[in-house]
């Protein structure tokens, strides 16, 4: 039974990872990685740059690491239910608000 449940999620996992690639297709996440953790990091980069750089302003920065923070902690909630992994919900929950997020920054 165990095996046939890991198999299965196995299975879903892959048929998430294409259509969030395709759905990144010439939008604002041109360049950063499919996964949840990936795409966490590569926005907090995106965000500490554009504060370093002038193209966000110091309270809308603060708000938007404010705002990465509290889902990096809903991830990790996530994560510590189920071993580590992330259920298709869960996964495009996060990835919704991963968007929104990357909406406000320039």
């Amino acid at each position: 039974m165990i095996r046939a449940v890991l198999v299965l999620s196995a299975s879903m996992a892959t048929a998430v990872v294409p259509t969030l690639g395709a759905a990144r297709t010439g939008s604002r996440w041109e360049g950063a990685p499919s996964s949840v953790q990936g795409r966490e990091a590569w926005l907090e980069r995106r965000i500490r740059n554009d504060i370093a750089e002038g193209a966000l302003d110091g309270p809308r920065g603060r708000a938007a690491l404010s705002e990465l923070a509290g889902i990096r902690r809903v991830d990790a909630y996530y994560r510590s239910l189920h071993g580590y992994d992330l259920n298709d919900a869960q996964r495009s929950e996060l990835q919704a608000r991963l968007d929104d997020l990357r909406a406000d920054v320039p």
